[in-house]
Order: structure tokens, then sequence, then C-alpha cells
């Protein structure tokens, strides 16, 4: 199944592109626009199934660790500007093993528009944790892998690791644009141990 247009143009706003051709002279478009786009593809993303897990706290913002985490069974409402064929055109979630996935996440997958690979996604609701603490957390995974030097690639993180940060531009009230060179190491190659 093709996806529909609006999220076929969202995906090919992921494509790689030379730092040459972001507009550094208008940053604060460039980067909302980017924004806009990233928001249908994660919008698009099916909902978990609904978890039993513990109610809804009170305190969302309690989390010391990752322990006092857990997946929140209050699933957000898609927003009214998203249709529900961007669901569908995920389809159902890829069977994996229990092995290959212990906690049950559903995963997606959907052909490139290009036809040239994948999109693989999951998407999960978290209690307990503010989201500065997420945030700030996940923006670390690249500066970490940047630490390691023994050759490209193996700083991963995942299976993707950044090598060399080239740019880093930010726009106070919108974002930061970075320029990486980033490297993908097969899954084969990752240890998980």
């Amino acid at each position: 199944m093709s996806p529909p247009s609006q999220l076929k143009d969202a995906f090919a706003s992921l494509q790689p592109i030379e730092w040459a051709s972001v507009p550094t002279n208008n940053l604060e478009s460039y980067l909302k626009g980017a924004f806009e786009e990233a928001e249908i593809i994660t919008n698009s993303v099916p909902m978990p199934p609904s978890s039993d897990g513990p109610p809804a706290s009170s305190s969302p913002e309690r989390a010391r660790k990752a322990a006092d985490t857990f997946v929140s069974p209050d699933n957000l409402p898609l927003p009214d500007t998203h249709q529900e064929d961007l669901h569908k055109a995920w389809g159902k979630p890829v069977k994996l093993s229990q092995k290959d996935n212990p906690l049950g996440v559903s995963v997606y997958k959907i052909s490139s528009p290009d036809g040239k690979g994948a999109f693989f996604a999951r998407k999960s609701v978290h209690q307990g944790i503010p989201f500065p603490k997420f945030k700030k957390a996940m923006e670390r995974e690249f500066l970490e892998s940047l630490k390691v030097k023994e050759g490209p690639g193996s700083g991963a993180v995942r299976g993707i690791s950044g090598d060399q940060r080239v740019e880093h531009e930010v726009v106070n009230g919108v974002g930061k644009a970075e320029g990486m060179c980033l490297c993908a190491t097969p899954l084969d190659d990752i240890s998980c141990d």
C-alpha cells in the first residue's frame, strides 16, 4: 500500500541534504516546516493498545530513575488535523518473536516512497518522567556517540552514530539545527550485551 500523499511528502523531508542547501538566513521558517512534517509522521503512527499498567498518576513527573516510569494506559487522541488514513497506511504491526520483542511493543513498517527501503516506527506514551528530562536524554545519544573515536560507527547507539558534528545553529524560541555526519551500523554488528 502506498502512503497517502500527505505522509509521502512528510517522509520526503527526511531525505539527506547538503548543509549548503539549508536556508541559514531563514532557519526559523525552515525549522518550523521540518517540525510540521515530523508531527505528521509522528501522529501517523498508530497508538499502542491500552495497557493494564498502573493508573495515571496525579503527579506525572515523579520518576527518580528509569524503573519509576511506566507505559501510560492513557493513550492520547490523534489531533483533529490528522486523518485516520494516515494510521491505516502503516498496516498491521510487524510480527516479531518473543525473543526479539520481549516487551511486546507494536512495531510498524512502511515502504519508503522512493522504493529504496522502509521506515520502522513505534509509539508509546509514558508517565513518570518530565518531558525536559526525556528530551535531554534523547539529545545526548548522538553527542555520546561523537565521543567514541575508534572509526566510523564505533559509537553507535541503536545502530546509528554521530561521527562528526559539522554545524550547530540555535534559533531562539524555535529549536536548533545540527549538521552531522552519521553512520548506520548493520544490525548484525550491534552487540546488545
